[in-house]
């Protein structure tokens, strides 16, 4: 059974969990805030050199697979870099396939939450 932690401590799980699956910061930076009950997601930038070679989609698999076992809900607002890589709309599909859903709110647009599930 999957236990339900802390945004704050699911952060420091991350670090650890990212450093074992060798993905240097040097290839990708990802940057995590706690909210209150949540994690949100503020950045995921892969070095230019680096990209198209799949490896935002294993960021995110890795941090979708990490919030179900610590049960913690991430939210992202897709936005895109100032270099144009990815339209916003492409953001969004992007996170949509790793199972994040428009989140009701009435003041942020596009925000996108991935709920935990439980285990």
């Amino acid at each position: 059974m999957s236990l339900r932690i802390s945004p704050d401590k699911f952060i420091e799980t991350w670090g650890g969990r990212r450093r074992g699956a060798g993905l240097p910061e040097s290839v990708a930076a990802v940057e995590l805030s706690a909210g209150l009950s949540f994690v949100s997601l503020d950045r995921i930038e892969v070095n230019p050199s680096e990209r198209g070679r799949g490896i935002s989609s294993r960021l995110l698999r890795l941090l979708t697979r990490l919030s179900n076992e610590c049960r913690v809900v991430i939210e992202v607002i897709p936005r895109s870099l100032k270099d144009g890589a990815m339209r916003d709309e492409d953001l969004a599909a992007r996170y949509q396939r790793h199972g994040f859903v428009l989140a009701p709110t009435d003041d942020i647009p596009r925000l996108m939450r991935r709920g935990s599930r439980a285990g």
